[in-house]
C-alpha cells in the first residue's frame, strides 16, 4: 500500500486522477494503476492471464521448482502501471531523457514496478520480465542479459490462430527481419560473444542487434519445439554453466 501511493504520488496528477482506476490480482500479486479505457484495460489484464499460463506451459520445467533461498515468503506484489500519455511522457522524460518516445516501458525489480505506455508488445515483454525475475528470484539465480532480454522479446509479436481453444504463438518480426538482414551481410554477432556480453555492452553497443540476435535464438527453440527443455536444462545447469551453450549442446546433443 505503502509503494502504491508512491507511484500513485509519481504518476497522478490532480488533472487526470479521475481517469485512473486501481484493481488488485491477488492470484498473481499485481496492482494495476490503469488510466486505460475500461474496455482496453480488461483486455490487458485478460492479456496478462494467457502470458502467465502460457509461460507455465511452454517454459516453466515440468514438476516442482527450484527450492526457494531460506525465509523466502511469496512473490512480492507488483505494481502495473498503464498510464496516460500526459502522465507516460511525464515520467519517461525524466527517467529516459530526451529518447522517452523511443522507449515502450520497464520493469524495475528493485522497486516491483512494471510502466508501459500501450497495452501491446510493451506490456507483454514488461510483464514476462516479471515472471522470469521471480523465477530468477525462487532459484536463487541470476540469469545473462541476453536470455533476460531474448526471452521476454519472444511474446512482444505474436499470432492467434483461429478456431476454438487456439492459443497464441510467437511470430517472426521486425527484429526477425533484422537479424536476417544480419545474417546476410555477416553481421550476426558470434554466440560465444553473446553469451559472456554484459548488460552495458548489450544494450549500448548495437542494441537493436543484440535484440534482434537473442529473440531469433529464443524463436528458434520455440519453433522446434525445445523451449521448455532448453530452459529446464538451462536452469538444472546454472551452477555449472551460466552462458546457457551447455543447456543447446545437451537438447540438441551436438556441440
Amino acid at each position: 500500500d505503502a509503494n502504491l501511493d508512491r507511484v500513485r504520488q509519481a504518476f497522478v496528477t490532480d488533472s487526470s486522477a479521475a481517469s485512473y482506476t486501481t484493481e488488485r490480482d491477488a492470484q498473481r500479486r499485481l496492482i494495476y494503476l490503469s488510466a486505460f479505457d475500461p474496455r482496453l484495460f480488461d483486455e490487458a489484464r485478460a492479456q496478462v492471464a494467457t502470458l502467465s499460463r502460457w509461460w507455465t506451459e511452454h517454459v516453466a520445467p515440468p514438476g516442482p521448482s527450484e527450492p526457494a533461498p531460506p525465509g523466502a515468503g511469496p512473490a512480492p506484489w507488483v505494481i502495473v502501471v498503464l498510464p496516460s500519455r500526459p502522465d507516460y511522457a511525464r515520467w519517461g522524460q525524466q527517467r529516459f531523457g530526451d529518447n522517452w518516445e523511443r522507449i515502450g516501458g520497464q520493469y524495475s525489480h528493485d522497486n516491483k514496478l512494471l510502466v508501459a505506455q500501450d497495452l501491446g508488445s510493451p506490456l507483454r515483454h514488461e510483464f514476462w520480465h516479471v515472471l522470469h525475475w521471480r523465477d530468477q528470484d525462487a532459484r536463487g539465480q541470476r540469469h545473462p542479459i541476453w536470455i533476460m532480454e531474448g526471452l521476454c522479446s519472444l511474446v512482444e509479436d505474436l499470432e492467434v490462430p483461429a478456431g476454438p481453444g487456439a492459443e497464441f504463438r510467437p511470430a517472426p518480426s521486425w527484429r526477425t527481419n533484422q537479424a536476417r538482414r544480419l545474417a546476410k551481410s555477416g553481421g550476426l554477432t558470434p554466440w560465444s560473444v553473446l553469451f559472456s556480453l554484459d548488460p552495458k555492452r548489450f544494450t549500448g553497443t548495437r542494441p537493436l542487434a543484440q535484440y534482434a540476435h537473442a529473440r531469433s535464438v529464443f524463436l528458434w527453440l520455440h519453433e522446434c519445439g525445445k523451449l521448455r527443455d532448453w530452459y529446464a536444462a538451462y536452469t538444472a545447469g546454472f551452477e555449472q554453466d551460466a552462458t546457457g551453450k551447455s543447456a543447446f549442446e545437451k537438447v540438441y546433443s551436438k556441440p
